[in-house]
C-alpha cells in the first residue's frame, strides 16, 4: 500500500476538502512566534526543491469517501503546500488549464468565503510582473476579491502566507515548478483512517481545541528528522515525554497538556542554547532575540549534539531532581546560573548516561563542586555565560576524579570566582585527607545564605598549630546557621548586628555610605554585604569573637548579654543601645565622614530624611518629653538637605517675636552649638539680649559640652519665663 505522497500526487488522486470541524488556517497568522516557525518551514521547502533533497513533513491523517479526501490532521501543511504550488505556478507562468484543474480540487468547507477565495484565486488571473512588495495587495485590489473576505481568519492567514512565500521565493531565478510537481522532494505519509481502523472521533478529541499549532508541535516535527533510530523516535513521544508529564504531575496542580508541551519546548530551547555557546560567542542582542527555529540547525546538524541530547534525555529518566536543577531549567525566564547548573548536570549524563548506584557518587561530587563555583560567581552578561559554559566543559573531563583535580589544579580552573576556586581547593584537600569532612561541609554549604561559600568558618576552625579541627568547624557552623537564619536577620530588635557592633565597627562601605549589611540572598547583595565581612581580615575577627562568646543553646540571651555589658563610648553606643536607630535606616545604611560626623539615613542620600546621631541620641535622653517652659514644643528636626539636623525648642512668643532654640552637634570641637532665633526675623528686645549675654551667648549662639547643655537650657528658659510675668 502506497503511503508516501507529494502534495501534487495526493491532489491528482483525490479531491481535498478541509471539513467544517477543522479549525481556521493558522500557519499564516501575523504572530511573531508563528512567523518565525513559518520562515524556517519555507526555507526548508525551498532548499529541498532547489538542492534535490527529500523533506518529509510527517503524517497526514484523513478519511476517503469515494475520491474525496477529508484531512483530519495535516490541514495546515496541506494548505501551505497548496499556496506554494499556486504561487510558483503563477511566478513561472505555469497556471495552465490543466494545472488549474488540479489546484481547483483543493477547497475549504469551514466557511463559504474560504471556499470561494480558493476557487477564485486559482480561476482568476493575477499579473505577476506588476507585483511590488506584497502579492496580497494585488489580490485584494482585484475586482473579484470581496472586501468581506478580509474578515475571514482563514483568508486573512492565506494572504499573509502568500506574502511570506513571495518574500522567500521571489529571488529564486531557477525554474522549479516542474521539480515541485514531478520530483519527490517534499513528501509526507498519508494514512487513511479506514485502513488503520481509526475513527475521526479520536482526531476530533485531539484537535477540537480550535488553537493554532503550538511551537512544540512544529519543532518536534522538525527535530524528529534528526533521530535516525526508530527507538529514539519512539522515546520522543514516550519515555522522554513522560519525564515532562511526571514533572507536571509533581506540581500538584491540574495536569494540562499545553503545559507539558511548553515545558518540553522550553527544555529544547534552553539546552540548544547551552550547546550552541560551547562553540559560538553570543551577545545581548542574540539572547534577547534568540529563536530556536532559526538556530537549532546550527547545533543538531552535528551528530555530536544529537548523540548528546539523546544521552541527556535518557539520563533524565533516572534523575531525581531534589535540588530543582531540572525544574528551574524549564522556566521560560531561566537565568544564567540556572542554565549553567543544568549544563553541568547534562555533562554528567553525556559521559555516564543514566544515574545508577555505580555512578551516583560521581554525580553528587560533580554537582557539589560545580554548584559551588556557579552559585558564587557573578554571571551577568552573555560573555560571562559563555566563559562559564566553556570552563564547566573543560572541567567535565575530570568528573570521576573531581576532588583530586580541584585539590591539585585550582590554577587551571578558568573564569569562576578565584575566592571560590581557592576555597574548593582547600575543602577538597580536607575531604581527601579525611572523608568525614565531606558531610560536615555539605551541611553548612546547603544553608540558603552561605550557598557553598564557607571559607571564613574554615579560617575560624584552625587550632594553635594552624590545622583545621572538625569540632571547631561544627561549633562555628551551628552558631552561624542560627545567626543567619530568618529569626535573627531582621528580627529580635537587630540583636545580631548590635552585638557585633560591640566587638567592633564591622560596617562595610557601600558607595558613599556604610551598611549594617542586608541578608538578601541575591549573589550581588551577598557580595556587597556580609561577604565583605567574611573576607576582611579585621572585620571577620569581630564575628569570630562574637561567635566565641555566644552559647548556641540560647543565642538570643547570649546576644543580649553582649549588648548589656558593652563599654562602647563612640558613635556605635547609640545604635547598640537603641534598635530603633537601625530600623530608621530603611536600607540599613548610614553616612559617616568621621567618628564625630555620623548620620542615620532614612533612604540612601542626604536629600532624604536623616538624623545626626549625637544630637538625636541627646534629644532622646535629655529633651524628649521634657518641659522647658515658656517654650511649648520640644522636637527633633530631620534634615532633607545639607542643613544640619537639630533639636528644636520652640513657641516662646514675646513682644511680637517667635523665639526658638536650635541645638546641633559640632563635630569640629565635639560640642553642641546652641542658637537662639526669632522665626519672625525681628530685632531682639534689649532684655532678651541682656539675658543671652548673661549666659554666655555671642552672636546669638553658645557652644556647650553635652554634660552642661540640658541644665543650661533650663536655666535660660526659667529666666525667659519671667519676662511674661513682668
Amino acid at each position: 500500500m502506497k503511503t508516501k505522497y507529494t502534495f501534487w500526487e495526493l491532489l491528482s488522486n483525490y479531491r481535498i476538502e478541509i471539513p467544517k470541524i477543522q479549525r481556521d488556517y493558522a500557519q499564516g497568522r501575523k504572530e511573531p512566534d508563528i512567523i518565525n516557525i513559518v520562515d524556517t518551514f519555507l526555507e526548508d521547502i525551498k532548499k529541498s526543491i532547489i538542492e534535490h533533497k527529500e523533506l518529509n513533513l510527517d503524517f497526514v491523517y484523513g478519511k476517503v469517501e469515494d475520491t474525496v479526501l477529508i484531512p483530519l490532521d495535516g490541514q495546515q501543511r496541506l494548505t501551505t503546500l497548496f499556496l506554494i504550488h499556486w504561487y510558483i505556478a503563477l511566478k513561472e507562468n505555469k497556471l495552465t488549464s490543466e494545472v488549474k484543474s488540479i489546484l481547483l480540487k483543493f477547497s475549504y468547507e469551514t466557511r463559504v468565503s474560504s471556499e470561494d477565495f480558493c476557487k477564485y484565486l486559482v480561476s482568476e488571473n493575477i499579473d505577476y510582473s506588476i507585483i511590488n512588495n506584497n502579492i496580497s495587495d494585488e489580490i485584494t485590489d482585484s475586482e473579484w476579491f470581496f472586501l468581506s473576505w478580509e474578515f475571514d481568519p482563514t483568508v486573512s492567514a492565506m494572504l499573509n502566507m502568500l506574502d511570506l512565500i513571495h518574500d522567500k521565493f521571489k529571488r529564486v531565478k531557477e525554474k522549479i515548478f516542474d521539480k515541485l510537481v514531478e520530483g519527490i522532494n517534499v513528501t509526507f505519509q498519508f494514512l487513511p483512517l479506514e485502513q488503520f481502523k481509526l475513527t475521526d472521533e479520536l482526531y476530533i478529541k485531539m484537535n477540537a481545541r480550535g488553537k493554532p499549532l503550538t511551537e512544540f508541535e512544529n519543532f518536534k516535527a522538525n527535530f524528529s528528522q534528526y533521530l535516525t533510530r526508530l527507538e529514539d523516535k519512539s522515546k520522543l513521544d514516550n519515555e522522554w515525554l513522560d519525564v515532562f508529564w511526571d514533572f507536571e504531575k509533581n506540581n500538584e496542580t491540574e495536569i494540562l497538556t499545553d503545559n507539558v508541551d511548553k515545558q518540553f519546548f522550553s527544555f529544547f530551547k534552553n539546552i540548544t542554547l547551552n550547546f550552541y555557546t560551547e562553540e559560538n560567542y553570543i551577545d545581548k542582542d542574540f539572547i534577547d532575540n534568540y529563536n530556536l527555529f532559526k538556530n537549532y540547525n546550527n547545533v543538531y546538524d552535528s551528530e555530536k549534539y544529537i548523540s548528546e541530547i539523546i544521552s541527556v534525555f535518557n539520563g533524565l529518566i533516572t534523575y531525581n531532581d531534589t535540588e530543582d536543577v531540572f525544574k528551574n531549567f524549564l522556566s521560560s525566564s531561566v537565568n544564567y546560573w540556572e542554565r549553567l547548573r543544568f549544563y553541568s548536570l547534562s555533562k554528567f549524563f553525556i559521559q555516564f548516561g543514566q544515574v545508577d548506584k555505580e555512578n551516583v557518587e560521581y554525580l553528587n561530587k560533580w554537582m557539589r563542586i560545580t554548584g559551588n563555583l556557579i552559585n558564587n560567581t557573578l554571571i551577568q552578561s552573555p560573555s560571562n555565560y559563555v566563559d562559564a559554559i566553556r570552563s564547566v566543559n573543560d572541567l567535565s573531563a575530570n568528573i570521576s576524579t573531581i576532588y583530586e583535580f580541584v585539590s591539585n589544579s585550582n590554577e587551571k580552573i578558568k573564569y569562576f570566582s578565584r575566592i571560590q576556586i581557592n576555597e574548593e581547593n582547600q575543602k577538597a584537600k580536607l575531604i581527601l585527607n579525611d572523608l568525614r569532612w565531606e558531610s560536615i561541609l555539605i551541611s553548612i554549604e546547603k544553608h540558603s545564605y552561605f550557598d557553598g561559600q564557607v571559607g571564613f568558618l574554615l579560617d575560624f576552625s584552625r587550632n594553635n598549630e594552624g590545622k583545621h579541627e572538625k569540632k571547631y568547624f561544627k561549633e562555628y557552623s551551628l552558631k552561624s546557621i542560627k545567626l543567619f537564619s530568618e529569626q535573627f536577620s531582621e528580627g529580635y530588635d537587630f540583636l545580631f548586628q548590635r552585638a557585633l557592633l560591640v566587638k567592633g565597627d564591622y560596617l562595610v562601605d557601600k558607595n558613599q555610605n556604610k551598611t549594617f549589611c542586608l541578608f538578601d540572598k541575591a549573589l550581588r547583595t551577598k557580595n556587597d554585604n556580609w561577604r565583605k565581612v567574611f573576607n576582611d581580615e579585621r572585620k571577620k575577627l569581630y564575628l569570630k569573637e562574637l561567635l566565641d562568646e555566644i552559647d548556641d543553646s540560647n543565642i538570643e540571651l547570649s546576644l543580649k548579654k553582649v549588648i548589656d555589658n558593652n563599654t562602647v563610648k563612640d558613635w556605635r553606643k547609640s545604635i547598640i543601645e537603641d534598635p530603633s536607630n537601625i530600623a530608621y535606616c530603611q536600607y540599613r545604611e548610614i553616612r559617616q565622614y568621621s567618628d564625630n560626623n555620623v548620620y542615620l539615613l532614612s533612604k540612601r542620600q542626604m536629600n532624604g530624611r536623616h538624623k545626626e546621631i549625637y544630637s538625636w541620641d541627646l534629644f532622646k535622653r535629655e529633651f524628649q518629653h521634657k518641659n522647658f517652659f515658656p517654650f511649648k514644643n520640644v522636637w527633633y528636626w530631620e534634615s532633607t538637605s545639607w542643613e544640619e539636623p537639630c533639636i528644636i525648642i520652640s513657641e516662646f512668643n514675646y513682644n511680637g517675636g517667635r523665639f526658638v532654640f536650635e541645638i546641633e552637634f559640632d563635630d569640629r570641637n565635639n560640642k553642641y552649638r546652641v542658637s537662639f532665633k526669632d522665626r519672625n526675623e525681628g530685632a531682639f528686645p534689649d532684655i532678651i539680649i541682656k539675658i543671652l549675654k548673661k549666659f554666655g551667648f555671642k552672636n546669638d549662639f553658645l557652644s556647650l559640652k553635652e554634660d552642661k547643655l540640658s541644665d543650661k537650657i533650663k536655666e535660660i528658659s526659667l529666666e525667659l519665663s519671667n519676662l511674661n510675668k513682668d
